[in-house]
Formats: C-alpha cells, sequence, structure tokens
C-alpha cells in the first residue's frame, strides 16, 4: 500500500494498517484499515469515503454572504465584521451582510 508521510510528505509502500517511521524525517505515522468501503472496492490509500455535507445548517449558527466577493461565512452576534477573503468591511442587519458606508 502506498502512503504519504503526514510530516514531509514523501511516499512510501508499507505491508499495511499499522505505525511506521518516515525514513527521510523519522515522523512517527500511523496507516488506519478502511472502513466502510463496500466489498471489493478499490481504496486507492484515502480511507473510507467523506460524510456527505448535512442539508441543513446546524442550528444557533447564522450564516451570511459578502456582497462583495460572494463568500458565505458564519458571523457571531455583531453589527459589524470584515470579510475573511476579501476584507471589505460588512454591516449585520437582520442576517443580512451589506457594504459598511462610511460617514
Amino acid at each position: 500500500m502506498l502512503v504519504r508521510c503526514g510530516r514531509c510528505g514523501v511516499e512510501l509502500e508499507v505491508a499495511g494498517a499499522g505505525e511506521f517511521m518516515c525514513p527521510r524525517c523519522g515522523a512517527r505515522n500511523a496507516v488506519r484499515e478502511p472502513e466502510g468501503l463496500p466489498q471489493g472496492a478499490p481504496d486507492f490509500g484515502f480511507g473510507a469515503p467523506a460524510a456527505p455535507p448535512p442539508a441543513e445548517d446546524p442550528p444557533g449558527i447564522d450564516w451570511v454572504t459578502c456582497p462583495s466577493c460572494r463568500w458565505r461565512f458564519a458571523v457571531g452576534d455583531v453589527p459589524s465584521v470584515s470579510c475573511p477573503t476579501c476584507g471589505i468591511a460588512l454591516t449585520i442587519e437582520d442576517g443580512v451582510a451589506s457594504a459598511a458606508v462610511d460617514g
């Protein structure tokens, strides 16, 4: 089975599940048995497939979309915030983000 070191990324062959030391950087790595794959399905070294994202947002989290770059992100109970992607100043009113106006 081909795996990569979690620290330096060197690719090497291991016999299967277990722990191994990276020959390049000496980091201790663990290889787990794949779980949740159908019988006979190829693993490709990635393990179990990722769970699908939830259909709805979890309760108690407020999301806004930046009007400038369309990035969607979570906000707390704040009157203003900067977009984490483009940095534009935004005001938050009733769960809707709008560009802050200096004045």
